[in-house]
């Protein structure tokens, strides 16, 4: 039996939707008009994207612009039997050359509120 699954309940998983919410205007347009209560962010129970599509959505918003075969390594706390417990992620993203091209630190707080900050290499 696997202890890790992805995007499937299990003793640990890591689950997409669970980084890098998509109900903000940048990866889903129709968030905008939602009636939403201020600074809550709820997470999505669906992805159109990949996580890596969104890391490289996000990237592109701060002009570090990279191809679909950038690597992108995400260093995060699973679930442990369903429950979600991740103060903060990092995902570490190189070119194909496997040079470092930058960092973003997602911090999420009690409240589901998540903020990305976009870091240098």
């Amino acid at each position: 039996m696997r202890l890790l699954r992805f995007d499937r309940p299990g003793l640990l998983s890591l689950r997409q939707r669970d980084y890098l919410p998509t109900n903000t205007p940048l990866h889903n347009p129709s968030a905008a008009s939602d009636s939403i209560s201020p600074g809550i962010s709820p997470r999505p129970t669906d992805s159109d994207s990949s996580l890596k599509a969104r890391v490289l959505a996000l990237l592109a918003t701060r002009g570090i612009v990279l191809g679909p075969a950038a690597r992108v390594r995400l260093l995060t706390l699973p679930r442990v039997f369903g429950y979600q417990f991740n103060p903060v992620s990092f995902y570490f993203v190189s070119d194909t050359d496997g040079r470092p091209v930058a960092s973003i630190a997602e911090v999420t707080n009690t409240f589901r509120e998540t903020k990305c900050f976009v870091l240098g290499p």
